[in-house]
């Protein structure tokens, strides 16, 4: 049991690294004005993917 919850928290830890890096990346390219409403925008777009439950399966 404690196996398995240690496997979904580094998924999980994982993921928001990548969701992360994907938002920082997109914000780095983009207007000045712009960057930490894009990063915000790009970081919460990929991490709540992890919430939906059909993309579980």
């Amino acid at each position: 049991m404690a196996e398995a919850v240690v496997v979904v928290l580094l998924a999980v830890a994982v993921y928001l690294f990548v969701s992360l890096t994907i938002a920082f990346i997109r914000a780095l390219f983009s207007d000045r004005k712009q960057r930490k409403e894009n990063f915000k925008h790009a970081f919460f777009a990929f991490f709540l993917e992890i919430l939906n439950p059909f993309n579980w399966f």
